[in-house]
């Protein structure tokens, strides 16, 4: 069985794998699902061009997605988007 450490492990080099190198990657939730884990990672990304409402020189933003990770086989089975709720 997949610990909590190893499913935020096997998260990050998923989330690098596809987006290649990102900036300032956080482990910010973990919970329990039935036989997964769910792991929020955040990571600071470029900020697409048309997005004119983004003020800073740095053009990061700071993006969330939580990953689904089989405990049994370590698999990621999905990624989706986080939308935070302020």
């Amino acid at each position: 069985m997949l610990s909590i450490k190893d499913a935020a492990h096997r998260a990050r080099q998923y989330l690098v794998e596809l987006f290649g190198e990102v900036a300032d990657i956080r482990l910010e939730e973990v919970e329990s699902e039935e036989n997964n884990w769910l792991i929020t990672l955040s990571f600071l990304a470029n900020a697409p061009q048309e997005d004119a409402w983004i003020m800073t020189q740095s053009k990061m933003i700071r993006q969330y997605k939580i990953f689904t990770i089989d405990r049994d086989t370590g698999e990621v089975l999905a990624m989706r988007i986080r939308t935070l709720h302020v």
